[in-house]
């Protein structure tokens, strides 16, 4: 596997500004010929970093971005869609892999290995098998040698340089040294191949490795150059993954954000009655790898999102169901997701609902933008409200919206806020039992193939 490098954000920005005056004085009156000339700032336009996982088609030979897609090891054709049962000496292989770079900077990648996480015993079983899982890189069962060996599963899993590591430049750039060890677009690819080590005894039967992901993390590299050198990013950090399974863990991991991108996955139920969450920083919580099961997710009183915070939740809700839970119980009276003064929320495809009398579910305070994609929202005390843009904005691309009791609007704003909402979902995935979406001291104003609920 070749080394890259990697790196993320630069700002191209430049600056001239001139000012030309020109004076005369003439015979004995006072009188001053003048004339002036400017330029203005040329545009400031910020790079983009953006990197992506991608597997190659054998068929066609495109690489496609792996997406949410899960990596499945390769079969024989007679074999195709049975259940791979590891045994002692057998070898299996990923598809093709590489790393692109999306983006127009230079960056720096890792690709890590995931899936250590639950309790205590669930993380030494899972160790344990990894412990006889030996990893290569090549294509055919000859490359199964000492020479193309990354190392075990379970080394992999907890080296924090990952499986590959490097740097990418961008689309149409040039190593500047010349050395090789730098990709250009994206890194060569590669084919893993997983073996199960021959001396591997029956301690292993039947145990389950589930779970096990590829996490890619870049950030900016040293190569764009500002007005002085290419060193002003030197310090640049990768975004962190920390896995969580019960409540304790998951308050630590909000608690010791360390100023980059963290990225909390929690593949576990957690439940904490009565308990508030804050978070402070860029935070996503990852709920896709959460079993689908109705409830499955987090349960606790409410989650404030700190001002200038930043929190994503990402989930894998289907219709129908209550998974990808984010459960705020025993919040009467009290707002349950709170987006506070210039905070960012963004909920995708999560199932968030609230429990008791007079409380709101979802509250955007003043500057702050919350986006909904996709998900199911819903209140079950009366009088309660599920959207409350409280001088903030709440921006709903796609989901369901559930009020319940003979009081309470799903949706109500004040201060100034605002929710943009499609005609589309507004007329077919929003319901309460008194058909109140709105009360009275709010208007909906057309705006294309969207409604924006105002105050009057």
């Amino acid at each position: 596997m070749t080394d890259s490098k990697n790196t993320k954000r630069a700002f191209l920005a430049s600056a001239l500004s001139v000012v030309l005056c020109t004076a005369m004085f003439v015979g004995s009156t006072f009188a001053w010929f003048t004339d002036s000339a400017a330029t203005s700032v040329n545009k400031i336009q910020a790079g983009n970093l953006k990197i992506a996982l991608e597997t190659k088609d054998d068929k066609t030979g495109e690489w496609k971005n792996v997406g949410e897609n899960p990596l499945a090891f390769v079969q024989l054709d007679e074999d195709a869609g049975k259940d791979i049962l590891w045994e002692p000496g057998c070898t299996y292989k990923l598809p093709e892999l590489r790393i692109a770079n999306k983006g127009n900077l230079a960056l720096k990648f890792k690709l890590l290995v995931n899936g250590l996480s639950g309790t205590a015993d669930e993380e030494a079983a899972v160790a344990d098998l990894a412990e006889v899982i030996d990893v290569y890189t090549g294509t055919t069962k000859n490359d199964v040698a000492d020479a193309n060996k990354i190392g075990t599963l379970r080394e992999l899993m907890e080296d924090a340089d990952g499986a590959a590591y490097g740097v990418i430049l961008p689309a149409d750039e040039d190593d500047p040294d010349g050395e090789g060890g730098i990709s250009v677009e994206a890194t060569d690819g590669y084919t893993l191949l997983f073996h199960m080590q021959e001396a591997a005894g029956n301690k292993y039967q039947d145990m389950n490795l589930d779970g096990i992901s590829f996490t890619v993390i870049a950030t900016q590299y040293t190569y764009e150059k500002d007005s002085f050198d290419d060193q002003y990013d030197a310090e640049a950090n990768y975004p962190q993954t920390t896995n969580v399974a019960d409540a304790a863990s998951l308050e630590n991991a909000l608690n010791n954000i360390s100023g980059v991108p963290v990225t909390i996955v929690i593949d576990k139920d957690i439940y904490q009655y009565g308990k508030s969450l804050s978070v402070n920083g860029d935070v996503t919580i990852d709920l896709t790898q959460m079993e689908q099961v109705n409830d499955k997710g987090i349960t606790v009183s409410t989650i404030t999102v700190n001002p200038n915070a930043s929190l994503t939740i990402d989930g894998s809700w289907v219709s129908g169901g209550r998974a990808s839970h984010v459960g705020l119980s025993g919040n009467a009276g009290k707002e349950g997701l709170v987006a506070s003064e210039n905070s960012t929320v963004a909920l995708n495809n999560v199932h968030v609902a609230s429990s008791g009398s007079s409380s709101k579910l979802i509250v955007a305070k003043p500057g702050a933008k919350i986006t909904v994609e996709g998900g199911y929202y819903s209140t079950s005390g009366n009088p309660s409200t599920v959207v409350f843009a409280d001088g903030g904005t709440v921006e709903i691309i796609d989901g369901y919206f559930r009020g319940s009791g003979n009081q309470g609007p799903v949706f109500n704003v004040a201060n100034g806020g605002q929710i943009i909402i499609p005609k589309a979902i507004y007329n077919s995935k929003v319901s309460q039992t008194t058909n109140q979406k709105i009360p009275a001291t709010c208007q909906l104003v057309e705006d294309g193939e969207n409604y924006i609920i105002k105050e009057k």
